[in-house]
């Protein structure tokens, strides 16, 4: 049984509310709960506070007319049936009610077999409209309930290449995901953790990432879960790493303030469609299983915009096939020894090396690779992978080439400016976060460390020449307050610029 309908009687003459009050509570007992209004005014307040389902309005009242009330109301509740009373003088007036989609009308004498008929058909229609409510919200529970399983078979079929396309799409559609362009995200918790409550830690994670993100979230496996968010494709591909990279640092820090988790995470490229998501989920794989890098969160691009094979640094061609023969058994053993995946991920990091050296103006063979088992696969990769090599050393200027010497002689060029590591980053297209990581290795000090040495090595060399002041010697350096430059200065070299000159000149 549904509730009892609530109905709203607008007339500014009292007999004609009561009549019509009369008529409902003798030939209709029971079905509504009554509310009067005598003007316009009383009827949208009375309409604002009680909802109600039905409205009979008078055409003709005093101050706020019948229709601008009726208009009102509408705005408010578009699903209350409305009735215009009118008398047949101003019949003519209840036309205008058409254009806001006010088609019933009773004559005034209210007659009530017209009043009875009209009322039970609205009410019926109510009742179907209630129906037709309950079973859509039952479905939507249902569909609700289903989704975590929907999200997972989306998830398994990107990434297990067993099923068409097709079906992914209707998937998608049912899930509400628009699955065209993102990549994927790899979470893996410590393996000790798994003694914990794996539900609950499942259930945290991907909470997390539904709250900040719009994704698709996988299963768990084994100490795994998998996450194809979405992206906002208005942004550019390098802004859209350091994004990405961000989620998954504030995912590591929120499983850390929780669960006192350190995880890892690997970060796979954006991607396109099914194929793309696929390639972006053994991308992420493969930064996730990436061990010479002590990193917990890995972008696929990163790792390979500045390689762990040391052998890229000398171009040493037998260090860097070695290393490739370790990163085609891990890319086979990810790939579940399925042939297909696995060339899909070697096809794809030999891109992604031939488009690391683009930058250079290097242009390398690139295409699909097609053998008839793994064994044939390898040696067809490093054959590619050896002729690149040799076109590689064939162009000029290799030292260039080398990631950390392009960040330290942009620190040269630029540490005049008011550079940050940021800055410094993009141009070496290395995230913030992988860059200040592999600096400080490769350096043995931070960016700023490292900047702050240039600058005040650089400032000692203006100070031998006396006729530039100390203040034109802060600014020559990059500094833009004379005081902060002081404190540095003193901090790195242990006297103050006027001391160290004064130093200088009993020299000179």
């Amino acid at each position: 049984m549904f509730k009892v309908n609530r109905i709203l009687i607008a007339d500014d003459e009292a007999l004609e509310r009561e009549g019509l009050e009369f008529i409902l509570n003798k030939y209709l007992p029971g079905q509504y709960k009554i509310f009067h209004a005598k003007n316009g005014r009383e009827a949208i307040e009375q309409a604002e506070e009680n909802q109600p389902d039905i409205v009979l309005m008078d055409i003709k009242m005093p101050g706020i007319q019948g229709l601008d009330a009726l208009k009102r109301i509408r705005e408010m509740n578009p699903k209350t049936k409305m009735v215009v009373i009118t008398a047949y003088d101003y019949f003519s007036y209840a036309k205008e009610a058409v254009p806001i989609g006010i088609k019933e009308y009773i004559l005034k004498p209210a007659k009530r077999e017209q009043v009875v008929s009209l009322l039970q058909r609205l009410t019926k229609e109510l009742d179907e409209e209630k129906e037709k409510t309950r079973e859509s919200l039952k479905m939507q529970e249902k569909l609700t309930e289903l989704m975590p399983l929907v999200e997972s078979e989306m998830a398994m079929m990107i990434m297990v290449d067993q099923v068409q396309e097709l079906n992914l799409v209707r998937l998608a559609e049912l899930s509400q995901f628009q699955i065209e362009t993102g990549y994927c995200l790899v979470l893996a918790l410590p393996i000790n953790s798994l003694n914990k409550d794996k539900r609950k830690l499942y259930e945290a994670a991907k909470n997390f990432m539904k709250t900040n993100v719009s994704c698709v979230a996988g299963p768990m496996i084994g100490n795994q879960i998998v996450f194809f968010p979405a992206v906002d494709r208005t942004k550019q591909g390098y802004s859209l790493r350091i994004d990405a990279i961000e989620l998954a640092q504030k995912l590591s820090d929120y499983m850390q303030d929780r669960f006192r988790l350190e995880v890892s995470i690997g970060i796979g490229s954006i991607q396109t469609k099914l194929e793309g998501l696929r390639q972006s989920y053994q991308e992420a794989i493969h930064a996730l299983g990436e061990k010479n890098i002590n990193i917990n969160i890995r972008h696929y691009e990163d790792i390979l915009m500045n390689p762990s094979w040391d052998g890229f640094k000398s171009m040493d061609i037998n260090e860097i096939i070695s290393s490739f023969r370790q990163m085609f058994d891990r890319l086979k053993q990810d790939s579940d020894s399925d042939l297909k995946s696995c060339r899909d991920a070697v096809v794809g990091l030999l891109a992604i090396i031939s488009r690391y050296f683009r930058q250079f103006g290097i242009h390398l063979e690139e295409g699909t690779i097609v053998a008839a088992d793994f064994q044939e696969l390898q040696e067809i990769a490093e054959k590619r992978l050896q002729m690149m090599i040799h076109t590689i050393l064939q162009h000029k200027g290799n030292k260039a080439m080398d990631v950390m010497e392009r960040a330290r002689k942009f620190i040269q060029e630029h540490y005049r400016e008011d550079l940050s590591m940021e800055q410094t980053a993009e141009h070496v297209n290395l995230s913030p976060y992988y860059f200040s990581k592999i600096f400080k290795s490769e350096n043995g000090k931070t960016f700023t460390d490292y900047l702050t040495d240039i600058r005040i090595q650089k400032a000692k060399e203006l100070m031998a020449e006396m006729t530039i002041s100390l203040k034109e010697v802060c600014y020559e350096v990059g500094y833009k307050d004379p005081n902060y430059f002081s404190r540095v200065f003193k901090r790195v070299t242990g006297m103050t610029p006027t001391d160290y000159r004064q130093q200088l000149s009993t020299f000179l």
